[in-house]
């Protein structure tokens, strides 16, 4: 277990992947970790829950144990954990969403970016990239933002465009990008890293 390590929220899973609530208030004893908040829902003692803790640098996925549910509390004694992911790491998830790009420059230390409004249509993101479809022609090196909204609250990212290929497919766009997300705030990269679970799990229950 983590025990020196602050999570940052913990996101609560029943056996069958679904979504129970999240909690903002985490403590790790041991192997144990301490919910405490408001009307949360109650726990059957002993009830085997998944969880998800995001760390400043990263996140666990864990198993645990109910021993304590309350409306104010619930404490997990955690059974199983993996070794702390990345954030930065390339956990890659198929998913598409039409967004838009909002911005271009010409490569990163550009100081002067041309506003745009171009269509695009993701093919699968990353905590690290995202790779997505556009009729727009770019560069590679080129910076761009686009517009993320797949969050309760919409956001702009920065990508830096790595590769670019011609369609050849039914697809109505002609160009498909591989890019990489560049300075991600830290409220960012913990919003990008709770879409891409969520897409992960969602996902695995069609398969």
């Amino acid at each position: 277990m983590h025990e020196k390590e602050n999570y940052i929220k913990v996101d609560l899973y029943s056996i069958d992947q679904e979504v129970l609530f999240s909690a903002n208030n985490c403590k790790a004893e041991g192997n144990r970790i301490i919910l405490t908040g408001r009307d949360f829902p109650k726990l059957d003692h002993k009830t085997i829950i998944r969880a998800v803790g995001y760390l400043r640098d990263g996140f666990v996925i864990m198993e645990g144990l109910v021993t304590i549910s309350t409306d104010l509390q619930i404490n997990l004694e955690i059974l199983d954990h993996s070794e702390k992911e990345e954030r930065r790491k390339d956990i890659k998830v198929k998913t598409e969403f039409n967004s838009k790009i909002v911005k271009a420059y010409r490569n990163r230390t550009c100081k002067y970016g041309l506003m745009i409004d171009a269509e695009m249509q993701t093919r699968d993101v990353s905590m690290s990239g995202i790779c997505f479809y556009s009729n727009r022609r770019f560069f590679i090196k080129q910076a761009l933002f686009f517009e993320f909204n797949q969050s309760k609250k919409p956001f702009v990212v920065e990508a830096l465009v790595l590769r670019r290929e011609i369609k050849h497919s039914k697809k109505d766009y002609k160009y498909r990008y591989g890019c990489e997300l560049i300075n991600l705030s830290t409220s960012h990269q913990q919003s990008i890293c709770e879409y891409v679970f969520k897409v992960e799990i969602e996902n695995h229950k069609k398969y």
